[in-house]
Formats: structure tokens, C-alpha cells, sequence
């Protein structure tokens, strides 16, 4: 028996981060979801419950630093892993770990060391879903 996919959220605004994010990970067996804003986001996770989510901080209509705390606030999600990135201020980087964040990364986003990070946290975190 084949093993599940695992689901990947990837939130940004930026249509072309976004793709580039799913390119480092092409090859690999995840089920891709994407959101463009915080609020897009939540709702995916309460409706397709990824495995992890990777989140830029500055987004519209609800930040990254927002979803992540709205996140951890559940039962469901409080261990679910996050990274965040972004090219912001080491203030920003503070506020997501502080949020719940597992990871925070510096934009540019180098694809050796996000892959890295996502194996480090899939292997170290108790939150896969089993079903």
C-alpha cells in the first residue's frame, strides 16, 4: 500500500513565489494547496487540514504572524508545522517564532536549506496525520 501524499500549504501573495516553492518540491510526493492572503489560508486549513503549512508573513487582508496564531489557538493545529519567511525586519522574524512558528526563514528563500528545514520538521513533529 502506497503511502499518503502530504499536504502542503503554501501561502503568499505572489503568485510567482508561490510556484517557485511547489518547483522545490516537484519530485516529491505532496499535494499541493495555495492561498494568496491569511483568511484564504485558515479556511484551507480548516477544510483540507494539510500537514504543513509554509507562509510568508506580509500578507493581505490577514498576516502570516495572525494566521499562525489563529493556528496554534486550536486544538487541531497547536503542533501542525509552520515555517514562515519573509524579508522583513528581525522584529517580524521575533513576532512569527513567538506566534507558534517552528521555523523562520529570510527571503530570498534558498530551495537546499527550505528543503532541508521541511524534512528536519516532517521528522521531528508528531503531527502527521495518520488517515
Amino acid at each position: 500500500m502506497k503511502p499518503k501524499s502530504l499536504k502542503m500549504l503554501i501561502v503568499d501573495d505572489d503568485a510567482l513565489i508561490s510556484a517557485m516553492l511547489q518547483d522545490f518540491f516537484k519530485g516529491f510526493d505532496y499535494e499541493f494547496l495555495t492561498a494568496e492572503d491569511g483568511e484564504e489560508a485558515l479556511a484551507l486549513c480548516m477544510s483540507q487540514k494539510p500537514d504543513i503549512v509554509i507562509t510568508d508573513i506580509m500578507l493581505p487582508r490577514m498576516t502570516g504572524i495572525e494566521l499562525i496564531k489563529k493556528l496554534r489557538s486550536t486544538d487541531e493545529f497547536a503542533v501542525m508545522p509552520i515555517i514562515a519567511f519573509t524579508a522583513g525586519s528581525s522584529v517580524m522574524r521575533d513576532e512569527a517564532k513567538k506566534a507558534g512558528a517552528h521555523m523562520v526563514l529570510e527571503k530570498p528563500v534558498r530551495r537546499m536549506e527550505l528543503l532541508q528545514k521541511v524534512d528536519e520538521l516532517l521528522h521531528a513533529t508528531p503531527f502527521i496525520r495518520s488517515t
